[in-house]
């Protein structure tokens, strides 16, 4: 796969899943999710924000590590 196909996939995928042109209908809709694999949007949704919540953590922890404040203990 090309790194346009790539794109072009990836576009076509966030848009299938994007809630604000979707509507509130949208949210009760099922996508394709890593290949073949149906799964409800709020699924893929409630997924990806908790993946980013395991990157902060991360981050988190390499500030600490380097002997660093995290952004949101410099209060």
């Amino acid at each position: 796969m090309t790194r346009s196909d790539m794109t072009t996939t990836l576009a076509n995928q966030l848009a299938r899943i994007n809630f604000q042109q979707q509507g509130d209908a949208g949210r009760d809709n099922a996508s394709n999710f890593f290949g073949n694999r149906m799964a409800h949007n709020s699924t893929i949704w409630t997924s990806a924000i908790e993946h980013s919540g395991e990157h902060y953590g991360q981050l988190v922890v390499y500030y600490r590590a380097n002997n660093l404040v995290p952004p949101d203990s410099r209060r």
